[in-house]
């Protein structure tokens, strides 16, 4: 496989729960665990390592804030055509 056709990984913290968190979002506590900003700890290996695992970059931007701010998916009302504004071609000019 080309270096170029390769996907961009990002590596993200696995938390107690399964789920994946951002190293942005996650930091030491007061008692010295790490914790995501939820609260959730961070899960840890046989040797008391944080457990870590590659997400792709492209999936990151759904995948990353799922529940904090993410965008809705509902679709947006069409304006009829009379109202509508913006970008007038040289067709609908002639008309």
């Amino acid at each position: 496989m080309d270096d170029d056709k390769k996907p961009e990984t990002d590596t993200w913290y696995v938390l107690a729960d399964g789920t994946h968190a951002h190293p942005a979002d996650v930091g030491s506590g007061e008692d010295g665990v790490l914790k995501s900003k939820g609260g959730v700890p961070v899960a840890l290996r046989e040797n008391g390592l944080p457990r870590t695992s590659g997400v792709a970059v492209k999936s990151n931007k759904k995948a990353a804030r799922a529940g904090e701010g993410a965008r809705s998916t509902e679709t947006k009302a069409v304006k009829p055509l009379d109202q509508q504004g913006g970008y007038a071609t040289r067709e609908s000019k002639a008309q």
